[in-house]
């Protein structure tokens, strides 16, 4: 099997286990019918964006319905895979923000203050994660 046929077989099996009709995933996706249908059936390339949007669709209508129950297994499997390395992920995310704020005086006060907020949040879960207490910023 081709990687274009294997990004649409799961194409359709994400749509298939939220139980969506393809109507209602071009919906959630932002698609026409049209277009989703011809991801689904061959007549356009599935590429690898469209899987990962999907997939994040199945997500977001999982939060909204507060049940992980229809999301894909191999999607529960790359969640699994990246929550057991949070804290490399949260180690990178302080040093990309403290960077980004390092520099963020030459970003506009909208800007500056979004990185602040991140770069803050970052540094309470790196803290939280390390046993550290909470001393504030």
């Amino acid at each position: 099997m081709d990687i274009a046929q294997e990004r649409r077989d799961r194409l359709m099996a994400v749509r298939k286990n939220l139980e969506l009709t393809q109507a209602e995933m071009a919906t959630a996706l932002g698609l026409s019918l049209k277009a989703w249908n011809d991801l689904e059936n061959g007549r356009s390339e599935a590429r690898k964006i469209h899987q990962l949007a999907a997939e994040r669709a199945a997500l977001r209508l999982a939060a909204e319905c507060g049940t992980i129950a229809r999301v894909p297994q191999a999607i529960m499997d790359d969640l699994m895979r990246l929550a057991s390395d949070v804290p490399s992920a949260v180690a990178l995310a302080e040093a990309i923000l403290t960077r980004a704020y390092l520099r963020s005086d030459e970003e506009s006060e909208p800007v500056r203050e979004r990185v602040k907020e991140a770069l803050f949040q970052a540094v309470i879960a790196g803290r939280a994660l390390r046993g550290e207490p909470d001393n504030g910023p």
